[in-house]
């Protein structure tokens, strides 16, 4: 039977844990090289990302998905286990859903604000990405939530 005092020490090893877990995301996104992952018309050559080509790969599809809000992900891990560490309890039920909502319109924000942020576009070019939002952006910002409240009314509404 855990103690109180056990089921603490627990929850805050698992905590730590969050941490190198975070590393992979970081690491994976901050070496990213897009010609690693290869085209119908270029050759693949091999893997500079420091995690290899499962790193090339995860940044690949995070990018493709969410663009540049990607870089949302190991932060994630970061402050989820620094909020275990010091005594939260982790509960993944509605706080996933509300992360996951919260990826998204950073996703659908920053896809509306590429044509108008110098910043953005430039690290959209500086990471390869085709779309600063990615997938998700381009699809539910642009696709869905522009035509229907201009680019104002979509970037007031994802701020909220």
């Amino acid at each position: 039977m855990a103690t109180p005092d056990n089921s603490k020490t627990e929850r805050r090893f698992t905590g730590w844990l969050f941490f190198p877990i975070a590393l992979f995301p970081l690491v994976a996104l901050l070496t990213y090289d897009h010609g690693a992952i290869g085209s119908l018309n270029a050759p693949v050559r091999s893997s500079t990302n420091w995690i290899g080509a499962i790193g090339d790969g995860f940044a690949y599809c995070a990018y493709l998905t969410f663009g540049l809000a990607a870089w949302i992900i190991p932060v994630l891990f970061i402050v989820i286990g620094a909020r275990v560490v010091v005594g939260a309890r982790l509960r993944p039920g509605r706080r996933t859903v509300w992360t996951l909502v919260f990826l998204v319109a950073a996703a659908c924000l920053l896809d509306v604000l590429q044509s108008s942020a110098p910043g953005i576009e430039a690290q959209r070019v500086r990471f390869e990405c085709m779309r600063a939002g990615g997938f998700v952006g381009y699809f539910i910002g642009s696709l869905v939530l522009r035509p229907l409240l201009s680019d104002i009314g979509t970037g007031v509404l994802l701020l909220l």
